[in-house]
C-alpha cells in the first residue's frame, strides 16, 4: 500500500494538532515502543482495528455505518457524471489503492496537485448541499412508499429501545429478534455485544478508579457480576487502567471527603483563598509519617 497523501482543512488540521499535543501523550505507554506511532488505543499500545473502533464511536455517537467502499463508490459515480477526463484523473489518482496503480497511470503526487484535487473534490459536496431540498423531496416520497407497502427495515436505535443494552443480561437470540420484526442475520446482534462489552469495560475501570487494579481484584469484579463472556481480562482492564488526572482528583467526591473531614495528627486543611491545601501543626522527625 502507498503512503496516504491528502489535505486537511483548518479545523482537521487543528483537531489532529490538539489531539497530538493533549491526548496521545497521556496514552502512550513508556514500556511499549511506540515512538512511530500517531494513533494509539485507550490501553497505550498500538490499536488493534481501526474500523472496530469507528464502528463503536458510530455506535455511541448513533452515526450511520458507512464504509469507505461506500464512499469511493459514491465519489466515483459522482466524479464520472460532473469531472472532465483530466479532473477524473486527478480523483483517480488522489484515491489511488497503491503506488504502483497510481506510478503507472498518473504522475507522482504534489503538495500542490494534492490540494488543487482536495479543493476540486470538496465541490462536490457543495454541490450535494444545493440539492438538499430536492433530496429531501425524493426522500419524503420514500418515505410514502414504504408507508404504503410495509413497514422499513428497523434501525439500530428501535433494536436498542426493543432490547436494551446493561452490563448485565444475554444478547437478544435470533428467535427474539425475528419475532420483535427484526433482521435475522447478526449486524444488530455483534453490534448490541460491541456496546454491552464497551459498558463493561467501563463498569470494570469505575471500581478502580484512584487505585491500579491488579488482575485477582478484576477477576473477583466480573465473577461477582457472574459474567461468563462477552467481558475484558483482567490483563485488558490493567492495560487500560490510568490514575486519575490532576484536574479529575481536585473535584473526586469521594478524595474531596477523605482531605476535608481527615482526623491525622498533625496535619489540617487550609484555606489559602483560591485554593485549600494540606499542611502540618507540628514537626515531624526524618522518616517518621503522620499516619
Amino acid at each position: 500500500m502507498q503512503i496516504a497523501v491528502f489535505a486537511l482543512t483548518m479545523e482537521e488540521a487543528a483537531m489532529l494538532d490538539a489531539y497530538y499535543t493533549w491526548i496521545c501523550p497521556d496514552s502512550i505507554r513508556p514500556d511499549v515502543d511506540n515512538a512511530n506511532r500517531l494513533f494509539v488505543s485507550s490501553s497505550g499500545t498500538k490499536i488493534r482495528s481501526a474500523t472496530n473502533d469507528l464502528s463503536r464511536l458510530h455506535i455511541h455517537y448513533k452515526l450511520p455505518s458507512i464504509t469507505s467502499q461506500q464512499i469511493r463508490r459514491t465519489v466515483e459515480t459522482d466524479v464520472a457524471a460532473n469531472f472532465s477526463e483530466e479532473q477524473k484523473a486527478s480523483v483517480a489518482h488522489y484515491m489511488a489503492h497503491s503506488t504502483a496503480v497510481a506510478n503507472q497511470h498518473y504522475r507522482m503526487k504534489t503538495l500542490d496537485t494534492v490540494v488543487a484535487t482536495s479543493n476540486l473534490l470538496s465541490s462536490l459536496t457543495r454541490s450535494s448541499s444545493d440539492d438538499s431540498v430536492e433530496e429531501g423531496a425524493r426522500a419524503d416520497k420514500r418515505r410514502r412508499v414504504e408507508e404504503e407497502v410495509g413497514s422499513p427495515t428497523p434501525d439500530f436505535d428501535v433494536f436498542l429501545q426493543a432490547f436494551p443494552v446493561g452490563i448485565t443480561g444475554q444478547p437478544p437470540r435470533k428467535t427474539q429478534r425475528e419475532k420483535a420484526g427484526f433482521p435475522a442475520d447478526r449486524v444488530f446482534y455483534d453490534k448490541w455485544r460491541a456496546l454491552q462489552y464497551s459498558k463493561r469495560e467501563q463498569h470494570l475501570l469505575s471500581k478502580c478508579s484512584r487505585c491500579a487494579p491488579t488482575a485477582r481484584m478484576v477477576a473477583k469484579v466480573i465473577e461477582a457480576e457472574g459474567w461468563t463472556a462477552n467481558h475484558p481480562r483482567p490483563e485488558d482492564i490493567m492495560a487500560m487502567w490510568r490514575p486519575l488526572s490532576r484536574a479529575q482528583a481536585a473535584s473526586d467526591p469521594a478524595i474531596i471527603k477523605g482531605v476535608t473531614r481527615q482526623k491525622w495528627s498533625g496535619l489540617a486543611v487550609k484555606d489559602f483563598g483560591e485554593q485549600k491545601g494540606v499542611v502540618v501543626t507540628k514537626a515531624f522527625g526524618e522518616g517518621l509519617h503522620p499516619v
